[in-house]
């Protein structure tokens, strides 16, 4: 008897998530750095020794005994104490965006009332090789979706939909020639497109008609040859029912999520274009969002503050602020300057590099990645007081329960140094009904000492 091969299933541990995560981040800024040199791009090259400077064991730990607040559950993590920069090539950035992402469209669809006549889809909406450059692609693939969402196949069948564009390099790529190959995911709710043995009915092949005609046409507006090679002269569709668990047929409702926030282009998709390619690739890209919302989904109303982790500056922002218009209005007295904006890290990076200051600017990346270190460590203590966390360096440090009971804790940024007793911290920790706040500040690695003491003691006096 032949002895049947089963495949085993290798789960990674958390420490080899994060060197795996660690080692992509700095492979990708060597190849950033050589194709911003290339370019003679000042702007890049401060992106690649921001990416340079995150890469390093000391910004990664793992922890153990983390808690799960929904299911009490103990496990094993890792993650970032460093990010610098938003960038494709950056995954811990790419990682933590899915992530938001998910939690907002998770309660997108935890909230929302359907029709019980309507079903959940998933579709995907292929594209043809186009021999041209990506902004181009970029531009047609907007327009066809542009010109689809008015066809009457789709705006009488489907109620509302979550839409993500994903672009992946051809095998056929050479140093002449790149290939891109597109698609579109879309979680769809509306009539179905399936018949009773979940097969493309007439209706979804009037659907996959509509998209050919709309890419098409695109194309022809940009003057880019349509070339089609598939079976019955029509670009493919594939549909799934998605239901609350999956199976062999249906796609889960997690499964779709997960699929329609994961990233617009992998980041080891820039290791198979030409390395010089590798800059323009990441500013095509740079701004778009991981999806977008169409009809009922678009209208759903979430609160912010319910799944967003508000950086900083948008705190800063939320004081009210009134402006006296008499002395404008009367013509007497000139509009006041606006406040110009801050510059990023980026910003300061390309003006130091363009004035040949370079290792200043390095040296400046190295001070703001130690501050955020530290702070962030802090920050992560307090969120799971039990635990135990480890630096891929070495460096170890544990959670606030598990501490001396005298014990300060200091606070970066350290000119703004500020001592909270750890007694403290462990009460507020112990008050639910304010854990969103907590939690909001302390996935905000920029948040200074005097804010997290404010929302600390309005935790406790409530």
């Amino acid at each position: 008897m032949q002895q049947l091969q089963t495949s085993e299933i290798v789960e990674y541990s958390a420490h080899d998530k994060a060197t795996y995560e660690l080692n992509e981040i700095m492979q990708m800024s060597k190849l950033y750095e050589k194709s911003a040199k290339a370019n003679n791009d000042s702007r890049a090259l401060a992106i690649a020794y921001a990416l340079q400077e995150q890469a390093k064991p000391i910004n990664y730990y793992i922890a153990t005994d983390l808690v799960n607040r929904e299911t009490g559950e103990l496990f094993e993590g890792y993650d970032a104490l460093v990010t610098l920069i938003a960038s494709r090539t950056n995954k811990t950035y790419l990682r933590s965006q899915a992530r938001r992402h998910r939690k907002f469209m998770r309660l997108v669809l935890d909230n929302y009332k359907t029709n019980p006549f309507h079903r959940y889809q998933f579709i995907t909406f292929t594209l043809p090789f186009l021999r041209t450059d990506f902004e181009t692609v970029l531009k047609i693939n907007a327009r066809a979706m542009e010109l689809f969402k008015k066809r009457k196949v789709w705006t009488s069948n489907v109620e509302g939909a979550f839409m993500s564009e994903e672009f992946t390099i051809g095998a056929e790529t050479t140093e002449l020639q790149t290939h891109y190959h597109s698609h579109y995911h879309a979680l769809v709710i509306g009539k179905t497109f399936l018949d009773k043995h979940l097969k493309i009915n007439s209706l979804g092949i009037e659907l996959s008609d509509a998209w050919t005609n709309c890419v098409e046409k695109a194309c022809l507006e940009f003057d880019v040859e349509f070339l089609l090679s598939t079976k019955g002269n029509r670009l493919q569709i594939k549909i799934k029912d998605v239901q609350s668990y999956a199976n062999k047929k249906c796609m889960s409702f997690e499964t779709s999520v997960q699929e329609l926030c994961k990233y617009i282009i992998k980041g080891s998709e820039f290791k198979k274009v030409p390395y010089i390619e590798v800059v323009q690739l990441d500013n095509a890209l740079r701004g778009r969002k991981m999806y977008k919302t169409y009809g009922a989904f678009a209208k759903t109303e979430i609160k912010k503050q319910d799944w967003y982790l508000a950086t900083e500056s948008e705190i800063s922002e939320r004081s009210v602020v009134s402006l006296d218009t008499q002395c404008t209005t009367d013509g007497k007295q000139e509009l006041p300057l606006r406040t110009p904006k801050t510059p990023t890290l980026t910003d300061v990076g390309e003006r130091l590099i363009n004035e040949g200051r370079a290792n200043e600017y390095r040296s400046m990346l190295s001070i703001v990645a130690e501050n955020r270190r530290e702070f962030r460590a802090e920050l992560q203590a307090l969120r799971y007081p039990h635990a135990r966390f480890q630096t891929l360096s070495g460096q170890k440090w544990c959670g606030v329960s598990e501490r001396p009971p005298n014990n300060l804790l200091t606070f970066i940024p350290k000119q703004k140094q500020k001592t909270v007793n750890a007694g403290l911290l462990d009460l507020a920790i112990q008050k639910h009904d304010n854990v969103g706040l907590l939690n909001e500040i302390i996935e905000n690695t920029q948040t200074n000492a005097c804010l997290l003491e404010s929302i600390i003691e309005s935790t406790i006096s409530h």
